[in-house]
């Protein structure tokens, strides 16, 4: 997640020709929901255990 955050931004910028701005934007609402999301989990995590929230993130 980490390289996306990185380089995504990079990619708008520079190949796509995007301004800063605009390019910081492409990632705005990932920044908003990783802190929201990671919250709900933990607190879901408590109630209902780790192996349902495996279950249901992953992609298969």
């Amino acid at each position: 997640m980490l390289g996306l955050v990185t380089f995504v931004p990079l990619y708008a910028q520079g190949v796509l020709g995007a301004s800063p701005t605009e390019a910081g934007s492409t990632i705005a609402a990932m920044a908003v929901t990783w802190p929201i999301a990671s919250a709900i989990t933990g607190r879901l995590m408590l109630k209902v255990g780790f192996r349902r929230l495996v279950a249901r993130g992953s992609p298969s």
